[in-house]
């Protein structure tokens, strides 16, 4: 025996369908079997709220600029928002110019997931990494691209010219225009000692510029014969960095 009965798509779709078969014998007895249920679903996963990031890396104590990373033989990538009916089951990820890819298998309570590759061989350029889903009938989604660009440039330094450092109303004025050079934009971290390598008048003080103006805290004295040593590091867009080192005394 068999029975079926047909229903539009438009009304199944995103739905669980749950058979329940009952048997009544003779006596009137009754006998009821309920199956697990099919979700109903043709479509895809979709990226309407779906984001993928790649995960600055770099070989120094610097962090990379953001879409950016200074090393060529790691890659991390971070998504989310991809969205299923039926759920997603894997994801297929993309992580070379060459079109190579990797399955990768989540559990279903993440909702942020990582992806480290290694041994990648990258070269300088920009780079498309990009994620699809597969849900559980293999339909694949459209793909999710993260922008990130590989500079393991190093900022060079004219070893010619010196920091410009002067005392004006009671403030230390550094500029550093034109010592570091870079084919892509620079950023600077400041810091100032009462010593060579202190950091007791300002420490790590970040910058785009290429000049900065900072008082002398209570807890140093500023007096005449005070010198004061200053540390400009340039950082490029990949995180590698390079240095330059003055000092004057308080007149």
């Amino acid at each position: 025996m068999s029975a079926y009965k047909e229903f539009p798509y438009s009304v199944l779709i995103g739905r669980t369908i749950y058979t329940t078969l009952t048997c009544e014998n003779r006596a009137g007895l009754i006998s009821t079997l309920t199956a697990d249920g099919v979700k109903i679903s043709n479509q895809p996963p979709s990226i309407d709220s779906a984001v993928v990031e790649t995960m600055p890396l770099s070989m120094t104590e610097y962090t990379p600029q953001i879409n950016n990373q200074g090393v060529i033989d790691n890659i991390r990538l971070k998504w989310t928002g991809f969205v299923d009916d039926i759920g997603v089951e894997r994801f297929k990820v993309f992580y070379n110019k060459d079109g190579s890819s990797e399955l990768m298998f989540f559990a279903d309570v993440q909702d942020v997931l990582y992806a480290h590759f290694t041994e990648t061989a990258l070269t300088e350029g920009a780079y498309d990494f990009s994620v699809q889903a597969v849900n559980k009938l293999f339909k694949i989604s459209n793909k999710v691209k993260a922008n990130s660009t590989v500079d393991t440039s190093v900022p060079t330094v004219d070893s010619s010219m010196n920091l410009a450092l002067s005392w004006i109303d009671n403030k230390v004025v550094v500029s550093w225009d034109t010592i570091f050079r870079s084919e892509d934009a620079l950023f600077y971290e400041v810091s100032s000692g009462s010593a060579q390598a202190g950091v007791d008048i300002i420490q790590w003080q970040e910058t785009s510029n290429t000049s900065i103006t900072f008082g002398i805290p209570a807890s140093v004295s500023a007096t005449t014969g005070l010198t004061v040593h200053v540390t400009v590091t340039a950082v490029s867009i990949g995180g590698h960095s390079a240095v330059k080192i003055g000092q004057f005394v308080l007149p």
